[in-house]
């Protein structure tokens, strides 16, 4: 499992090594303590589609755009400005998304 724990005044910066990763269309923030973002949004990209949305239910979590696709298998993503926490990325398209969390992406830190 990877969860994200920043501690008071840090900045991250994240790469990621996977496949088809220059097809991600969105990335949310997603905490343990949602209260800590200006704005939480819940979306549902699915419900359009009947197989979609009961294998990918709504989620909720704070945009984030600081992110550079790198090809197809690299994206890095810049995580500055936020309150001390425990958080998850949310990485999607329009044919789903993953949680970091339950995924063992190959990530560096730096």
């Amino acid at each position: 499992m990877n969860f994200i724990t920043i501690t008071t005044s840090q900045t991250a910066h994240l790469s990621f090594e996977g496949y088809f990763l220059n097809r991600v269309g969105f990335i949310y923030l997603s905490a343990t303590n949602n209260t800590i973002f200006p704005y939480v949004c819940a979306v549902n990209y699915f419900t359009d589609s009947i197989r979609l949305s009961s294998a990918f239910i709504p989620i909720s979590g704070y945009p984030y755009t600081d992110y550079a696709i790198q090809g197809d298998n690299g994206l890095s993503i810049n995580l500055h400005s936020l309150p001390a926490g425990v958080y998850d990325l949310i990485l999607g398209n329009a044919g789903g998304y993953t949680l970091l969390s339950t995924r063992n992406y190959l990530i560096s830190t730096n």
